[in-house]
């Protein structure tokens, strides 16, 4: 069977219905699906405690215009932030420095587990294994 092509002068892309799109229902449920699932992993590699920090994780939608950074239209699109208001929540994620009896600094119980969140849904999604 013969191949057919079609051959574009121009190529008009309609942003406004991309925004509409981009921030419609739909794309709120996808986006919140992703969030959810990132705080399920999140309060599963947390570190045993008292179990305020594994239940302080909070995901909060909002719409987000800047994107592309090098275009003077910046078009809108749903994002989702997660985050843990636990007050010793930056203790957790970051550690303490601890000076040694050298006076070298050291970083002490650092779990990070938003970035190792991070790292692990960023590589599922690039398909990596790392």
């Amino acid at each position: 069977m013969p191949r057919t092509y079609a051959h574009l002068k121009k190529l008009y892309i309609n942003n406004g219905g991309i925004e509409k799109i981009a921030t419609g229902p739909g794309c709120r449920v996808m986006v919140r699906q992703v969030a959810e699932k990132m705080k399920a992993h999140a309060e599963g590699i947390s570190p045993e405690d008292e179990g305020v920090y594994k239940t302080s994780f909070r995901v909060k939608l909002h719409i987000r215009r800047d994107w592309p950074h090098d275009s003077p239209y910046r078009a809108a699109r749903v994002c989702a932030d997660l985050a843990n208001v636990a007050p010793h929540a930056i203790i957790v994620e970051r550690g303490v420095q601890v000076t040694g009896p050298k006076g070298g600094v050291q970083r002490r119980n650092q779990f990070r587990v938003l970035g190792k969140t991070l790292v692990a849904f960023r590589a599922a999604h690039r398909g990596s294994k790392r």
